[in-house]
């Protein structure tokens, strides 16, 4: 019987890529799939119960790639205001199942170096940790795992109040995982790019 607490991933995939060129960010190929498909792949293979994909823009085209990978997804109708309400979308979906989850994941779905290594690595160190988050030159950031304690908070996020405020104001609480990451996230199709070309050299 596993020992870690019970853990629902929440992957955002709703953003609206507008510095890729006319590019769909989330369907980028990487590796033998998609960003998307990658990130699905290793939350599926981690200690992970329960995987939601939150969508937004593009959702009609992104959706197919959740049916591809046989993953449950929904759509945030209010995408446009930021992460904070896809966080607070997704965790409202997790919360309505039967499940009651000790803690929530949030995965991004263009950081392409995340790995299942990584995703336990949090799920067991939330065991005695009310949060475990990632850690950036400019404090912490997602990935980052959250326990029940925090879902009502996580619900009501905003534009104005997402989960990097939500860390720093809680950074008593938050526990570095002690996992090393490359942490690189794609925000420019120049960026793409120079990230296909590294991985053809290695």
């Amino acid at each position: 019987m596993s020992l870690e607490p019970s853990t629902a991933i929440i992957i955002l995939a709703a953003g609206a890529s507008t510095r890729m060129k006319n590019k769909i960010k989330q369907l980028l190929p990487w590796k033998e799939s998609t960003f998307l498909g990658n990130t699905v792949k290793v939350a599926k293979e981690s200690l992970g119960k329960e995987i939601l994909v939150v969508l937004g823009a593009y959702a009609d085209k992104v959706s197919l790639e959740c049916i591809k990978q046989d993953v449950n997804y929904i759509i945030n109708p209010n995408w446009k205001n930021g992460l904070g309400s896809s966080i607070a979308s997704g965790v409202k979906q997790i919360k309505a199942l039967e499940n009651n989850f000790q803690n929530i994941l949030i995965l991004l779905a263009d950081q392409p170096y995340i790995s299942t290594e990584y995703i336990n690595a949090m799920i067991k160190g939330s065991i005695n940790s009310k949060i475990v988050a990632t850690r950036y030159a400019q404090g912490f950031g997602v990935p980052a795992l959250f326990n029940d304690k925090y879902y009502t908070t996580l619900e009501i996020l905003n534009k104005d109040f997402g989960a990097k405020k939500l860390l720093e104001q809680e950074k008593q609480e938050v526990k570095k995982c002690e996992c090393t990451l490359n942490t690189l996230d794609i925000d420019t199709f120049e960026s793409y790019l120079q990230l296909v070309a590294q991985k053809i050299q290695e």
